[in-house]
């Protein structure tokens, strides 16, 4: 919003008539440092004709998405008032400028080593690199609010990871704890069972010991009379015998037995 009414305000004011004029560059400096300052002359400056505030802007979002193309949504939304186009422009723009840039710090490491015939030593002090120096100092400043950013959503991300595990490991702690009351509660009744049924298993045993004791004592313990003359009468057997026999005989009768003799001895 502060941007805009920057815009608004500076659109209020009355516009010049003298045009910029363009310098001619120093032709006692490198065709590299020439070329940038060309560049910079015929493309509107080191904000490439845009205003400072929408080139800081698509600056910061450039450098946050390290120059891939991903950039372009999240720059719509902040430059909404340039179109695609612009955007596209803006970007080549830039591109050419990075390459260019690239080429003079190039030549400025040689006039490092001592290569330079510049009259202006080192080169980097001179007036016609003071904007590459502002560049850097923004850039550089991105970058560093860039790396805090980045720190302190790690750090954010790592205290809630953290936090997510602590809380998982006392759920796991309180489940485990449950689990170990259920189960000894649960082996506590079986345990308990399984002393009832064997102390009824035992209590049924003894009981059919018993039943069983106590028949066959009924059956062992029988008491007989005595009867000397049982000796002397004659069992139903024998009863049977004489009947066969004959009634005539008042006692058992004795045969005697003899030899076979063979059919070829008879008679003889």
């Amino acid at each position: 919003i502060s941007a805009y009414v920057k815009k608004m305000e500076h659109w209020s004011l009355p516009v010049k008539d003298n045009p910029k004029v363009i310098k001619a560059p120093d032709k006692n400096l490198p065709v590299e440092v020439q070329a940038l300052d060309v560049f910079l002359q015929r493309t509107g400056g080191a904000d490439g004709g845009w205003d400072q505030s929408d080139h800081q802007a698509f600056l910061k979002v450039w450098m946050k998405h390290g120059g891939r193309w991903t950039y372009r949504k999240e720059a719509k939304l902040c430059l909404p008032g340039k179109s695609p186009e612009e955007l596209d422009h803006h970007e080549e723009w830039y591109k050419e400028l990075l390459l260019l840039q690239d080429r003079k710090r190039q030549v400025r490491y040689g006039v490092g080593q001592g290569f330079s015939t510049l009259g202006c030593d080192p080169m980097w002090r001179c007036p016609e690199f003071k904007w590459e120096q502002r560049q850097q100092q923004e850039v550089k400043m991105m970058m560093e609010e860039k790396i805090l950013l980045r720190r302190r959503e790690e750090d954010e991300r790592q205290r809630r990871e953290k936090e997510k595990e602590r809380r998982e490991e006392d759920e796991r702690r309180k489940e485990a704890t449950k689990s170990i009351r259920r189960f000894s509660q649960r082996d506590l009744h079986k345990l308990e069972v399984k002393v009832h049924e064997k102390q009824q298993k035992e209590k049924e045993e003894k009981e059919r010991n018993r039943r069983i004791a106590a028949s066959l004592r009924e059956k062992v313990n029988i008491r007989v009379n005595k009867d000397p003359s049982r000796l002397t009468t004659p069992t139903k057997g024998w009863q049977e015998r004489l009947k066969h026999v004959g009634s005539s005989q008042s006692g058992p009768s004795s045969h005697m037995f003899h030899r076979a003799v063979p059919t070829w001895r008879q008679g003889l």
